[in-house]
Order: C-alpha cells, then sequence, then structure tokens
C-alpha cells in the first residue's frame, strides 16, 4: 500500500452497515506480513500469511452512507483448524477464519460448489461438533492464492449443538 492509496470501507454490525472511501495515510510497524509454508497429512501444501497486530492509519475523504444491517456480524479467529466432509465421502482440511451465530467462513486447498453440502468438524473444549452446512460460495483466496475462501451457512442445528457453538463463538 502506498501513502495516499484509496480504499472503499464496508462495516457490518448487527445494527447497520455503514460504507466510506478513505485515503491510506500510513502504518506502524516495518514487518507487514509473513508467509508460512505448511505442509498437510495429505501431502498437499498451503500458505499461510501471518498479519502482525499493527495500526493503519486511513484518513476518510468521503461521507458515511448507513443501510440496513445486511448480514451477521463475523468474528475474526485464528489458528483453528476444521475438517471439511462432502456429501461424497471426500474430506479435506481447512483453517477456521470467521464465524457468526449461523455460519462460518474457511481458507481450504479445495475449492466447494456453490449450494453443495457439506460437514464442517470442530474440535473445541475436548468437544467434537459437527456441523452440517451448506456452501455459498467458494473463491480463490487473494492473500493466498493457492486456497479457497469459502463460505458456510449452518443447517438448523439440535439444542446440544447450539450451545456448544455459542460457547465457541463466546471464546472466539
Amino acid at each position: 500500500m502506498t501513502k495516499g492509496e484509496r480504499f472503499i470501507f464496508h462495516v457490518a454490525s448487527t445494527h447497520a452497515n455503514a460504507r466510506f472511501v478513505a485515503d491510506f495515510s500510513g502504518v506502524d510497524g516495518l514487518e507487514l506480513f509473513r508467509t508460512t509454508s505448511l505442509v498437510l497429512k495429505d501431502a498437499s501444501t498451503a500458505n499461510i500469511i501471518e498479519v502482525p497486530e499493527a495500526n493503519f492509519a486511513f484518513k476518510v475523504v468521503s461521507q458515511l452512507e448507513y443501510q440496513p444491517p445486511s448480514e451477521e456480524m463475523r468474528r475474526m479467529v485464528n489458528g483453528w483448524v476444521v475438517r471439511v466432509h462432502t456429501a461424497a465421502g471426500a474430506e479435506s482440511k481447512a483453517f477456521l477464519s470467521d464465524v457468526s451465530d449461523s455460519g462460518a467462513g474457511i481458507l481450504s486447498p479445495t475449492s466447494f460448489q456453490r449450494g453443495e453440502q457439506v460437514v464442517l468438524h470442530v474440535d473445541a473444549d475436548d468437544k467434537g461438533l459437527e456441523l452440517a452446512a451448506e456452501v455459498r460460495y467458494s473463491v480463490r483466496s487473494k492473500i493466498a492464492p493457492d486456497m479457497y475462501k469459502s463460505g458456510l451457512k449452518f443447517s438448523e442445528f439440535g439444542r446440544l449443538e447450539g450451545a456448544v457453538w455459542r460457547n465457541f463463538l463466546k471464546a472466539a
């Protein structure tokens, strides 16, 4: 990023969405990211890009546009490795990137088809959690080109699974 470069921000919350334009002013810290190569159990490789904590400064150059909320609030999570099973029986490992009350974002070496039914396996607090989900999108990641970013919308889950998932969200 260069000083003066223009960005459009979309901010989502449970009460409203906002959109504005801002110019990049600067960042504190010299090292902005590190790339780590991983070898998965199936001998495939993946690159994970780590962004250490840093403060980015932007100058807002437009008016704020407010809109009704369009999606649930998501929480970013780091370091959770999950398994994804497809209806055809294939299994792939993935990294959980964000979570919400009714869905999750994953980063995986596998691309999924929109509408495909999958099962997400999460090991949290010594409890295995299996959640049925529908793939809403699966696109090549811009920050890790050999990976795919996929959005999952959970199917209805039972009371027990819901309680475990809500506890997981609180800890995220």
